[in-house]
């Protein structure tokens, strides 16, 4: 689903567990990231919530940001979004691990210390998270 219908979903069930993730990459920087849109547990049933954490691959650092619905970056309205219930809890991992665990058939990252493995594993990411999908 796209980011509109995720918004739609979220306003029209009103379940603060209710949540939906949308995966990015970015080649040119090898980094991956995700946003997770949902409706945190507030008195205003109105209120959602958008969140992107995410990192450059093979690096201990990794960033988080919140955004409320009038100031989300024109990312995330791209992005194809999924329940997060489908998938498993990523949420403060590093970003090849996270990645590993969306999609099990990439190598483990503990089994990753060259440079040619790692530029295998980027090449193989590009392709699922393009499988993954955008709304564009």
């Amino acid at each position: 689903m796209n980011f509109q219908e995720a918004i739609t979903l979220i306003k029209q069930t009103k379940k603060s567990d209710n949540s939906f993730i949308g995966i990015f990459f970015r080649p040119e920087d090898k980094y991956f990231g995700y946003y997770t849109i949902h409706a945190p547990e507030l008195d205003d049933s109105e209120y959602i919530s958008i969140s992107c954490e995410g990192g450059n691959l093979f690096s201990d650092y990794g960033e988080e940001d919140f955004y409320s619905l009038d100031d989300v970056p024109e990312e995330a309205l791209n992005l194809h979004y999924k329940s997060a219930e489908a998938l498993p809890n990523i949420s403060g991992d590093c970003s090849e691990y996270a990645l590993f665990k969306l999609f099990p058939d990439l190598p483990n990252p503990d089994d990753i210390f060259t440079n040619q493995e790692k530029s295998d594993f980027i090449k193989l990411v590009k392709e699922r998270v393009g499988e993954w999908g955008t709304t564009n």
